[in-house]
């Protein structure tokens, strides 16, 4: 599945606004995002920080309005338990990466024992900015990382069903 998550009304790097401007951006995000019915799960109340740029101002803001969880650009896997929830890392696939590149990442998350965000933030039939990665590219991951699912491998999962999971929660359709 896919989540539709809030990273904020007009793409602002959170640590240049003032407080209140900081989280006027995450609530209108999250309110567009809600008015269109992006509401399963509660993945509107998940946030990704433009740029991935955040800082401890930030961090409290997702505090105050009660965000569930942020991630930014940290590239790491999640070794459980995690206690950051608002600084969810993950690894985020640009178009200079091949292929092999995000095959690895699954394959080392599967021998540490350990969680992986993965980004694709664009996926395009001819990847040209550096946020794109072509559509033959991820049809071959998916292809390569489809046995692994059904063989019980990896449990391939959104943010939002991730975040539940550890929470103890479990998601209801």
């Amino acid at each position: 599945g896919w989540d539709m998550c809030n990273h904020s009304w007009s793409h602002l790097n959170q640590t240049t606004l003032s407080k209140e401007q900081a989280k006027e951006e995450v609530s209108k995000g999250r309110e567009y995002l809600a008015s269109l019915g992006f509401t399963r799960y509660g993945e509107h109340n998940h946030f990704y920080y433009p740029y991935g740029a955040k800082n401890e101002t930030t961090k409290q803001n997702m505090v105050e309005l009660q965000v569930a969880s942020a991630r930014g650009l940290t590239e790491a896997s999640i070794q459980l338990p995690w206690y950051e929830k608002f600084q969810l890392p993950c690894y985020t696939i640009i178009n200079t990466y091949p292929l092999a590149n995000a095959q690895a990442q699954v394959t080392n998350a599967i021998k540490r024992g350990s969680s992986q965000i993965i980004l694709f933030h664009q996926i395009t039939a001819g990847a040209v900015t550096e946020t794109e990665w072509s559509t033959a590219n991820f049809t071959s991951f998916m292809n390569w990382l489809k046995p692994l699912v059904l063989g019980g491998v990896v449990n391939v999962m959104t943010t939002t069903e991730w975040v539940q999971t550890i929470s103890g929660r479990r998601p209801v359709i």
